[in-house]
Order: structure tokens, then sequence, then C-alpha cells
């Protein structure tokens, strides 16, 4: 299998648009979600996962923008009110984020967690209440934060395989209120709380409305505004209005940044959890050349005779099937992908001289005289 590429938030300058495309320009900043916003020095995102950055507002803000929209989507699922109460379970960075949101919304906020530099953290976010899930004190304090009822809603943004947040959640939550479910976390909870109090447990899906429609993402088609009021691109639009009006603070959150070339000790840092990360920002070299050529500096001599052979694609298919037969008979001169990811991988995987992004490089290749066309059909039909 092909190395995938990692990341779905982002932000930088356009550089370049389709031709049907109104609502961008290049030289514009923007930040971008979802498929093809990838931690990468040039990304290729559908317009509806794109939005404006504000004048004023940072890029590295820009860079929250698909994170933020998650916590946004798990509030509007919680549809709270100003002057309610909200307890949240789990405060890394969709935590911390949410708690920010609610407190510019008017929200009484407790902030949950069995890290105490998460706790210590949400208290500088605005949690009126931030405590350790393993405070004794715990439920006595939300209680009387909501006035003996209990809080309106609990927003779940924890990730764990045990049952202990949605059993908590239960515990604190006000008859008939609202247990919302963002993060991962298994949802076996016990009949007792859930029976007695009619609580409502609703799901989260990622960004908001449009979220894993094809006709939404891929094709750019939105939903009527008086009908849905908030897309994953208007929750997206709305965490830069926030930025935009001072109303976040996000520098708190950012406790790391890592030049792109270095990004491998980033995810080091991650995984043995060797110290207190929340906000992590990948800083790229503006000033570097683009290019859609690389040229591999390991491919083999040709010997003489058998064709000269260029693919344009490289999926599944070929990989599996073309690519390894091709490379036993042939001359692997040039292949040409819709991605940087994909053709790095094949010139190096299967031993081509040249890479390129743009299948015209194939069929006008001096040193080509077999193409293989190894992708959709349609996308030949301009070719």
């Amino acid at each position: 299998m092909p190395p995938s590429p990692l990341g779905y938030s982002c932000a930088g300058k356009v550089i370049a648009v389709a031709p049907d495309i109104i609502e961008f320009s290049v030289g514009d900043m923007v930040a971008c979600g979802g498929e093809g916003a990838f931690h990468a020095e040039v990304t290729a995102v559908k317009k509806n996962l794109c939005v404006k950055i504000p004048a004023g507002v940072k890029p590295e803000y820009g860079a929250y923008t698909t994170v933020a929209a998650i916590a946004m989507q798990g509030i509007r699922q919680a549809d709270i009110r100003l002057g309610e109460s909200c307890a949240i379970i789990g405060l890394g960075l969709i935590g911390q984020l949410t708690i920010q949101m609610l407190k510019a919304s008017g929200i009484k906020v407790v902030g949950i967690d069995i890290d105490q530099q998460a706790v210590e953290l949400a208290k500088k976010s605005g949690s009126d209440v931030a405590l350790n899930s393993t405070n004794a004190a715990l439920e006595q304090t939300v209680y009387e934060l909501s006035g003996g009822y209990g809080v309106d809603a609990v927003i779940i943004t924890a990730g764990t395989s045990s049952l202990d947040p949605v059993e908590l959640a239960g515990k604190l939550c006000r008859r008939k209120g609202k247990v919302i479910i963002v993060g991962a976390v298994p949802t076996g909870f016990s009949r007792p709380n859930y029976y007695k109090k009619e609580l409502e447990l609703r799901m989260s899906s990622s960004y908001g409305p449009g979220r894993y429609d094809g006709n939404y993402e891929d094709k750019g088609l939105d939903y009527p505004i008086g009908y849905v009021r908030w897309t994953e691109n208007r929750n997206m639009g709305a965490f830069l209005g926030l930025c935009a009006s001072n109303s976040l603070n996000i520098d708190l959150l950012t406790t790391h940044t890592f030049e792109f070339k270095k990004a491998k000790d980033a995810f080091d840092m991650i995984m043995e959890k060797s110290e207190l990360f929340v906000g992590i920002l990948f800083k790229y070299d503006t000033k570097k050349e683009l290019t859609q050529k690389y040229v591999s500096s390991t491919a083999k001599e040709f010997l003489p005779g058998g064709p000269n052979i260029g693919f344009i694609g490289a999926g599944s298919f070929a990989q599996k099937v073309l690519l390894p037969n091709a490379a036993k008979y042939g001359k692997m001169v040039a292949v040409a992908t819709a991605t940087g990811n994909d053709t790095r991988n094949a010139v190096d995987k299967y031993g081509f001289k040249q890479g390129f992004g743009d299948a015209v490089e194939i069929t006008g290749h001096k040193d080509i005289d077999t193409v293989f066309i190894a992708t959709r059909h349609i996308l030949m039909r301009n070719m």
C-alpha cells in the first residue's frame, strides 16, 4: 500500500483556482478542511471545504478551522441557550475550543478531565468551574453551579474505550437534558439515569451538515440557508468570525510550532507523550519554488530494447496489476498522478525516472512511446 497523507485542517494562500470557481481568487488567504486539506506544501481542496480568512486574522488561526468546526457542531447539537449551563467531558484541543465558544455565547461551563494539566488549561480558557474527574466533590459542585438541577447539556469530547464519560454525563445532566457525543467513546451506558431523567443522547457528525455527502463536498452543491442554517462550511466561517472579533484565545491553545521538515519530531512527541501538547502547528517554507516535477536520483539505468513506458494514474489497480508487470519488461520513463504523494511513491517504488502532476507531461514526453492510461476515463476527456 502507498503511504497515505495525514491531516484534514490547514490554511494558506490560493495559488490557482478551477475555471468554474468564482468564490475565491489567486492570492486569497483561506482555511481548508476535510479531503485534500493534508499536511502538505500544496493541497487541492473542494470549494465547500474552503473559507476565506478575514482580514486581520492570523493565518495560523485558520489552521484550526476544521477542528474548531467539530467543536462548534457539538454545540449546535446541544442546542444550548443563553444563560444555560453545559459540562464538557474531555479537555483536549476540541474540549478547550468548545469551552471558549460556549463562554463567548454566554453559557455557564464546567470542564472535566482526568488530566490535571488539562483542567488547569480549561480554567484559562474561561471555564467557570474546571475539575478533575476523580474529584469527590464533582457532582455536588456541578449541582451547585446549575442551581441544584444539573446542567442543561453535557458534551463529551473525550476519546476512550471506557464507559466512564457517558455514565458521568448521565449523572450530571438535568431531567430531559441532552448528552452530545463528539469524541470516540462507547455508548453502552446503564439504564437508570438516562431512563429516569428521559435524557436525549445525540451524536455530532464531524464539522456539520454536508459532511460525508458527496453532492455537497465533491460537487459543491450547497444546502439552502433557509433549510439548513449551519453547514460545515458555515461553521468554519463562524469560527473565523469569532477569531476576527477576538472572542477566542487561540494563542493559549498553541503549545508547539514545528517546521514541516521536522514533522516527525511532532508525531514522535504525540506518540510518546513526552510533554504536554494541545495545539500543534506545522510551518511551511512559503518561499520554496513550487514544481510539478520530481526527478528520481536512484532510478536504474535502462537496458537496450523494450518499450519506453509512461503511466497516467497510479491507483490501486495500476499498483497491484499493471505497474509490477510493466516494470519487468519496459523502461519506466515517467508517471503522472493527481497528488504529489502518489507520484513520489510510484517513482520510488517502480523505478520511474520522473514524476509529474499533469497528464500532459506524459502524452507529450519525447522519450515515451507507450502510455498506460490507468485513471478514470472522464478525467481524460480534455486531453
